[in-house]
């Protein structure tokens, strides 16, 4: 999935009405801000508690958008 995909509407599952300030395009899931994220989560009847991070993905894995992780990969001397 790339950053600037579009995304459908995502819909609140018990009245079907799309959820207000869902992202429509993948990276805006990185600027949503705290306020924003707790309201999503609460559509979702997810907790928000948490940092901003933290809640940027459990809104990415509640509606199986791909987590990029990065990973430092140390040195070791012999």
């Amino acid at each position: 999935m790339n950053q600037n995909d579009t995304l459908g509407p995502f819909r609140f599952h018990v009245s079907g009405l799309d959820i207000p300030g869902f992202p429509r395009r993948v990276f805006q899931f990185n600027l949503l801000s705290d306020a924003e994220a707790d309201g999503i989560l609460r559509h979702l009847l997810q907790p928000t508690s948490g940092s901003i991070e933290e809640k940027r993905r459990r809104i990415k894995a509640h509606c199986a958008i791909p987590i990029r992780v990065s990973v430092t990969v140390g040195t070791s001397e012999a």
